[in-house]
């Protein structure tokens, strides 16, 4: 029988606890792409595979990439009005996404993160060309040789969530 030679590909997790949504991935190192595909929808907890190119070494393209969603309602503003507590709430949601690169040398990374509708990006990093792309922001930044970087999107919902609290005293 023919020895068996490992096949190069990134295996990747959802641990985000959400469904990742169908996207076009595209997988780069050292500015150049290395390979493309439409990903399919993934459930939380589901291991899959994007393969690399035969003349990729395993070892060189070492690279495991994690997400994890998250969400927070920050107060902004409150007041008393006729012994109502009127609290107003921003929604903020927050995509960490965790890139450790395994390899020798350092990769370049692209990530393709899905626009909210009536939400805007604060305290994150500008996204490169997304005025070309109406339905995804595009980052990019390089990993060091045997590093492991974060990056952090946060979005701000524009609608405000509204809360009434009664003050009335009810012992008299």
């Amino acid at each position: 029988s023919s020895p068996k030679i490992p096949l190069p590909a990134l295996v990747l997790v959802n641990i985000s606890g959400n469904i990742i949504e169908e996207g076009f991935w595209s997988v780069l190192q050292s500015g150049r792409i290395l390979t493309s595909l439409n990903m399919m929808m993934r459930s939380p907890g589901e291991t899959f595979f994007i393969r690399l190119p035969n003349d990729c070494s395993t070892n060189e393209h070492s690279l495991l990439v994690c997400m994890d969603i998250g969400s927070k309602k920050v107060l902004q503003s409150f007041e008393i009005k006729d012994n109502i507590l009127v609290l107003k709430r921003e929604r903020l949601k927050i995509t960490k996404y965790k890139a450790e690169n395994r390899s020798y040398h350092a990769m370049d990374l692209c990530i393709e993160h899905k626009i909210q509708k009536n939400s805007k990006l604060i305290k994150t990093p500008d996204p490169i060309n997304w005025e070309q792309y109406c339905d995804h922001y595009i980052f990019m930044f390089e990993i060091p040789a045997n590093e492991t970087k974060e990056f952090i999107v946060t979005e701000q919902d524009q609608k405000f969530l509204e809360e009434k609290v009664s003050l009335s005293n009810k012992d008299g």
